[in-house]
């Protein structure tokens, strides 16, 4: 007996050794995202989240010296992917592969001296990126979580700025109307792609071979920290990488990868338009609408935003909550239920939410980081841009979610690394053919070309 008592014990420990073996060895190989999968997941999701409608007809004027000349166009509106929005629990470590490289541990660095700076220097051994996730202390329900916030220019967005259209409204620096090309020319563009309508990027790779060194032998650093750096101080255009970010970024492998990819969805959704908007015999410019933001420019980094990031109420959004026991907008699913549940609330915008799934959690955050764009507060880090009319939103990673209005529809499976990602796609509205000044604008419906994005 006592025997069978010691080969029983024996038998326990090995197989709780096995187990241990086992999930020290069975980590995911991948965990996150390249861009190229990212394009892909977007350009499937053209169909129903574009929400492309008819708002009206515009009369437009051009003064020539032979007198004026009056013409009528379609005033539209669309979704355009705008943002990669993405929840991560650690500086270094996005679920956006292409990009978590590009700024590597230069980011973590460059929060780590921002939060020592901001707290006085009482913070030299603070906690940098998620925290410490409460929950098994504290119990199930209190638990606290911290994320980071990013905001990067989407790539696809390149699509509808080469298939052409008018500027977006009111924007100033949006997509020219006037100079996009008929259907019937875009069918035999200048970088041939497999799609009816896209003309292709037109990107001409950079020879980027003289980017391993420096001329003398020596490596040169990490391209994030010079990147940073130009961001803070706004010493940039938007948009200039420099050879050696481009070839970190694998930007010139991404727009080959554009312009190979599968638009049979996209050109189905295009039919669908250029049948619509040919149909009033109107001028037009092209067929959508573009936004004034940049591929790959990152808009908002949380780390780089740190003091506010990372203090909360009061310090944070006291012009809009003034009591913290009513935080402003709940973060919740449309059930219609007498008790729906709450994920989160939009107010305080800071990194930390209360909440014992992750992925409710990162919604949150996605949603705080975005506003934070569309309604900044004084002393925000934040690259300036015009805010968004209206946000449809579409999961990334780590599942593959069609388009809603509201983020708590987009699902909520869960992954141990807590890395989730979104394309944020914003509203746009425009004339077909901006050219000339608008004389009067008579509304339509709105008429519906595309499914609208559901809530």
């Amino acid at each position: 007996m006592r025997n069978n008592k010691h080969g029983k014990k024996w038998l326990r420990q090995l197989a709780l050794a096995a187990g241990v073996a086992l999930a020290c060895t069975s980590q995911p190989a991948h965990a996150g995202f390249g861009t190229a999968e990212l394009v892909s997941t977007t350009i499937s999701q053209i169909p129903d989240c574009l929400d492309y409608r008819i708002l009206g007809l515009s009369l437009r004027v051009i003064w020539t010296p032979y007198g004026p000349y009056y013409f009528w166009t379609l005033h539209v509106g669309h979704t355009v992917p705008a943002m990669v929005n993405q929840s991560h629990p650690y500086l270094d470590e996005m679920p956006w592969e292409d990009y978590s490289r590009l700024l590597g541990s230069a980011y973590r660095a460059a929060s780590e001296a921002i939060v020592h700076v901001g707290f006085l220097g009482l913070a030299d051994n603070v906690e940098i990126g998620a925290g410490r996730y409460k929950h098994h202390k504290f119990g199930k329900h209190y638990a606290p979580q911290h994320y980071e916030s990013a905001l990067i220019g989407h790539p696809a967005m390149i699509i509808f700025q080469k298939t052409g259209g008018g500027e977006k409204s009111g924007s100033g620096n949006g997509g020219g109307g006037s100079s996009a090309s008929s259907p019937e020319k875009q069918k035999t563009p200048s970088n041939p792609t497999n799609s009816r309508y896209f003309q292709g990027t037109g990107n001409v790779p950079r020879n980027n071979s003289g980017n391993a060194g420096n001329g003398n032998g020596q490596q040169q650093p990490p391209p994030g920290a010079g990147f940073l750096n130009r961001w803070q101080n706004k010493g940039s255009g938007q948009g200039q990488f420099t050879d050696q970010e481009r070839q970190s970024l694998g930007y010139d492998e991404t727009m080959s990868q554009i312009d190979g990819a599968d638009y049979t969805d996209y050109d189905r959704a295009n039919d669908s338009v250029t049948s619509a908007v040919d149909g009033y015999d109107v001028s037009t410019g092209g067929y959508f609408c573009t936004l004034p933001y940049t591929p790959f420019w990152p808009y908002y980094l949380s780390g780089l935003d740190s003091i506010l990031w990372r203090h909360g109420w009061p310090l944070v959004d006291l012009h809009r909550i003034w009591n913290p026991l009513w935080p402003g907008p709940r973060i919740a699913p449309s059930t219609g239920t007498i008790l729906p549940e709450t994920w989160g609330h939009l107010y305080p915008r800071y990194g930390t939410v209360d909440h014992v799934d992750d992925a409710k959690a990162s919604a949150v955050i996605a949603r705080r980081g975005l506003d934070i764009l569309a309604d900044p507060q004084i002393g925000r880090v934040y690259w300036p841009t015009t805010a968004p009319s209206g946000v449809a939103w579409s999961k990334v990673y780590p599942e593959q979610v069609s388009c809603h209005k509201n983020i708590a529809h987009t699902g909520t499976k869960r992954i141990e690394e807590r890395q989730y990602a979104w394309t944020s796609w914003f509203y746009a509205t425009c004339d077909l053919d901006e050219r000339g000044q608008l004389v009067l604008r008579i509304p339509l419906g709105p008429i519906q070309v595309t499914p609208a994005v559901p809530e």
